[in-house]
């Protein structure tokens, strides 16, 4: 969840509370039974599944973002085609070509996650509404405070998941100009900036997107 939050993704309060209701193995179990768009067999394990699926409604992409994904998909697979039908594949063709199919990959694999969570939001919100307790969740988001020592942890990673793809491709490109200096150089420079840009102004829009969309109807799909 700290990582969520330094990120800008703010949780819902009842799925804070839902969590802290129940133990980790069962939160991991929960987890995956949202994945997986079943019903949860306990009232309390219900409640935790319908605020994840929520969740994940709440951060499913908008149609600018699949239009987005979409023209980069089309790009990073045209050079692999136009080089394919060159016969005169290179590093670029290999490496956006692979980048084109992970793009695939994870909008595939988001749309079915969001598929399943709908369906679980909907048959564990029937299981709660059989129970003799009321169920009224607060959809506001939670006020997630991160220590800094968790805060540094997240910078560190965020910096070497950044940089290190960056210096390796540099490094393994076949340019005569970049030296192992010089990539290691590019990748520290890349990793310092994409994680004070995703810790600044990242996070701030993605905490005004989730503020945005902070009371949706819980019922829609």
């Amino acid at each position: 969840m700290w990582l969520g939050a330094a990120n800008g993704m703010k949780p819902s309060v009842e799925l804070v509370h839902a969590m802290d209701a129940l133990d980790r193995p069962t939160v991991r179990r929960v987890t995956r039974l949202t994945r997986r768009g079943d019903v949860a067999s306990d009232p309390s394990e219900a409640r935790l599944a319908v605020a994840l699926a929520h969740q994940t409604r709440q951060q499913a992409p908008t149609a600018s973002a699949y239009a987005v994904l979409a023209v980069l998909i089309a790009v990073f697979l045209g050079v692999l085609i136009v080089q394919a039908a060159r016969g005169e594949i290179d590093f670029l063709g290999i490496i956006t070509g692979a980048c084109g199919l992970w793009f695939i990959t994870i909008t595939i694999r988001g749309r079915f996650h969001l598929r399943n969570a709908v369906t679980a939001e909907r048959l564990n919100l029937e299981a709660l509404e059989r129970t003799s307790e009321p169920y009224s969740p607060s959809w506001s988001p939670a006020q997630i405070q991160i220590p800094p020592a968790a805060f540094a942890v997240i910078a560190v990673v965020m910096f070497f998941l950044y940089g290190l793809p960056f210096g390796a491709l540099q490094l393994i490109g076949l340019d005569p100009t970049h030296s192992a200096s010089t990539a290691i150089a590019g990748g520290a420079f890349f990793g310092m900036f994409m994680t004070i840009f995703q810790l600044t102004l990242g996070r701030g829009l993605t905490e005004r997107r989730s503020e945005r969309k902070a009371e949706p109807n819980i019922r829609s799909s």
